[in-house]
């Protein structure tokens, strides 16, 4: 498992990129499922989610099934979104919402911990790649 802490925001024109360190090349060799969590110091707004893949670089290495999860600590985690890839190669973009009890959503979790599990890899590898991961927040 690996542990980011997120200390930057930088504005853009779509809203807020937050900066995290180390943000290229995750390299896993343990067992899986592999966790990257990225820990925020207060609860933040997430809207997105990018992570840029390269099976053609990296082939069995490159996840397959993922799960993005939020919790305000790491044991009341929930996954917010699941999400399988055949071969991908470039940026991946994922929407992250919290679903309301009156069936509406907002477009963006709240949350201080956010946690991508990578659950299965490309032609059933073991270890994983991750080129690079960016979260961006909405507009304030």
């Amino acid at each position: 498992m690996v542990l980011i802490n997120c200390v930057t925001i930088t504005q853009t024109l779509s809203g807020s990129e937050i900066a995290c360190f180390p943000l290229s090349n995750y390299r896993s060799d343990g067992t899986q499922p592999h966790l990257v969590t990225i820990q925020f110091l207060k609860k933040v707004r997430i809207q997105e989610l990018a992570i840029y893949l390269d099976f053609k670089s990296d082939e069995s290495y490159t996840p397959n099934k993922i799960s993005i999860r939020a919790g305000i600590n790491l044991q009341d985690l929930k996954e917010i979104l699941y999400v399988e890839l055949k071969e991908p190669i470039g940026w991946f973009v994922f929407p992250l919402k919290t679903k309301l009890l009156d069936g509406s959503e907002k477009p963006y979790v709240n949350t201080i911990n956010l946690q991508i599990a990578i659950l299965q890899n490309q032609h059933s590898g073991k270890d994983t790649h991750i080129r690079q991961i960016k979260v961006f927040s909405p507009r304030e």
